[in-house]
C-alpha cells in the first residue's frame, strides 16, 4: 500500500548520547557468545563462549565450553574471570538471559536459583538491561563480535583445552595487548590501574565446578587432545558424534560415558599429532573375519576343494577376502553344489583364485548342464513314401524345361 499509495515511511531515528567514562572499578559487562568452528578432518564444531569486559578499561575476558551454558557452568565462569582480572568489579552488568533471570517485571527481576545463590554468597551487585536494548551494554556487545571476527576467523577446532588456552594468549598479545580504537590506550596498562579498586577476590571451595569436560567421539573413534587422538572402544562413534568424559590424572588420561562408565585409559603422550591407544580398542577384524570364513566353508557340503579355493585367495589376497567370501557364498546359494563343485575345480586346476572366476565358471557349467537336458529336434520328411539315402542320387530329380521355351522368349 505504501508503494501503490506512495506514502513515505516515517524515519525513526533513535537518539543517543555519550556517557560519562566510568569510574575504575565500578561496573563489568557480562555477555555468551557462540560460533561454528571448522575441525581437522573438515567437518564443524560448534562452541559456546562466555565474555567479560572492564567497562573503564576494556579489559577482557573469554572462556570457551562445547555445551551451551547453564547456570553452574556460568558460575565457574565468573570464578575464572575473577580470578584472571584479580578482583570483583563494583556491579555485572547483563542481558536478559534465561542462564541468569526467569523473569522480569518492570525492574524486579527473578534471578536463576544457581545464579541467585552466587549472587547471594559472592555479594556481587548485578543488573539487567531492558529488553531490545544492547547498546546499553555496547562494550560487551563489541568483545563478542571481536571473538568471531577476529580470534576465531579461520582458527582450527583441535580441543577445547587447546581452545582456551590459545585464547588466552590471544587475549594477552591482541585483545589487551594493543590499543583500543576509543580509549586509545593499552586495555592492559589501564587495567593495571583499574585491579587496585576491585573488590578483594578469593576463590570459594563452595562454588560448584562444572562436571567433567566432555569431547567429541571422532567417525574413527577417537577424541583429539591437546594435537593428539585417544581411542575409544570400536563402535562407540554412533553416527551423531557422541561426547565422552576426559579427566587426566598422575599422567594417565581415562573416558568415560555420560553414566560414568570407563571406556579407556591411556597414558597422556607428550608428543604430538600420535594416535595413542592398543589394538584393544581397535576393531577386531581377524576373529571376526574368521568367524565369517568358517560360516561359509560350514555351509559347504563337497569335498575339500572350497577350503583350498579360500585358502589361496586368503594367502594372495587377504585384503579381498572378505568381499571373496561374500562372493563364493552368494554363488553357492545360486548354482548348488553340483555346479559349484565343477567351478572349483576349474578355478583350481587353472589358478583362478578369484570369486568372481568362480561365478562365471558355474555359470558356464549350468549352461552347459542346460544345454545337456534340450531334447533332440524333430527331422521331418520332405517326400512321403520316398526313401533315400546318402548315396541315391536318382532320389532327386530337378525340374527339366524344353529348349523351345527359351526360342519363344527370345522371339519376344
Amino acid at each position: 500500500m505504501r508503494r501503490q499509495e506512495k506514502i513515505p515511511v516515517p524515519e525513526k531515528i533513535r537518539q543517543t548520547e555519550a556517557l560519562e567514562e566510568f569510574a575504575y572499578g565500578s561496573q563489568a559487562q557480562v555477555d555468551f557468545g557462540t560460533a561454528q568452528m571448522r575441525r581437522l578432518d573438515g567437518s564443524r564444531r560448534r562452541v559456546y563462549f562466555f565474555a567479560l569486559v572492564l567497562s573503564r578499561s576494556r579489559y577482557k575476558y573469554v572462556f570457551f565450553q562445547t555445551t551451551p551454558f547453564t547456570g553452574k557452568t556460568a558460575v565457574q565462569a565468573h570464578e575464572q574471570a575473577f580470578r584472571y582480572i584479580e578482583g570483583i568489579p563494583g556491579k555485572l552488568l547483563y542481558d536478559q538471559d534465561s542462564v541468569f533471570l526467569k523473569s522480569e517485571n518492570l525492574g524486579d527481576y527473578l534471578l536463576a536459583d544457581d545464579f541467585r545463590r552466587y549472587r547471594d554468597e559472592r555479594g556481587i551487585s548485578v543488573e539487567f538491561c531492558r529488553k531490545a536494548d544492547p547498546q546499553s551494554k555496547g562494550r560487551v556487545e563489541n568483545v563478542v563480535g571481536y571473538v568471531k571476527n577476529n580470534f576465531l576467523r579461520a582458527r582450527t577446532f583441535h580441543d577445547m583445552d587447546r581452545l582456551n588456552e590459545e585464547v588466552l594468549s590471544w587475549l594477552e598479545r591482541k585483545a589487551n595487548g594493543t590499543k583500543h580504537a576509543t580509549t586509545k590506550r593499552l586495555p592492559h596498562d589501564v587495567w593495571l590501574i583499574e585491579k587496585e579498586h576491585l573488590s578483594f577476590f578469593r576463590p570459594s571451595p563452595a562454588i560448584p565446578r562444572d562436571e567433567i569436560p566432555t569431547y567429541t567421539v571422532r567417525k574413527d573413534n577417537t577424541i583429539s587432545y591437546k594435537g593428539n587422538f585417544y581411542r575409544v572402544p570400536y563402535g562407540t562413534y554412533n553416527g551423531k558424534g557422541p561426547e565422552v568424559l576426559l579427566k587426566v590424572k598422575d599422567g594417565t588420561l581415562s573416558l568415560s560415558n555420560r553414566q560414568g562408565i570407563l571406556l579407556a585409559e591411556h597414558p597422556v603422550s607428550l608428543e604430538k599429532g600420535k594416535v595413542i591407544g592398543s589394538t584393544t580398542y581397535r576393531r577386531d577384524r581377524n576373529s571376526r573375519l574368521e568367524v565369517f570364513k568358517q560360516e561359509v566353508l560350514s555351509i559347504w557340503k563337497g569335498n575339500n576343494t572350497l577350503h583350498l579355493f579360500i585358502e589361496e585367495i586368503h594367502k594372495y589376497k587377504p585384503r579381498y577376502l572378505r568381499d571373496n567370501l561374500k562372493m563364493t557364498r552368494e554363488v553357492m546359494g545360486e548354482y548348488g553344489e553340483e555346479i559349484v563343485g565343477s567351478a572349483l575345480d576349474y578355478c583350481l586346476d587353472n589358478g583362478l583364485h578369484n570369486a568372481l572366476y568362480l561365478k562365471e565358471a558355474a555359470s558356464h557349467y549350468r549352461e552347459l548342464k542346460r544345454r545337456e537336458k534340450m531334447p533332440l529336434p524333430v527331422v521331418s520328411v520332405l517326400h512321403d513314401g520316398v526313401q533315400t539315402s546318402q548315396y541315391d542320387t536318382d532320389a532327386y530329380i530337378p525340374e527339366r524345361s524344353k529348349i523351345n521355351r527359351y526360342d519363344q522368349i527370345m522371339e519376344l
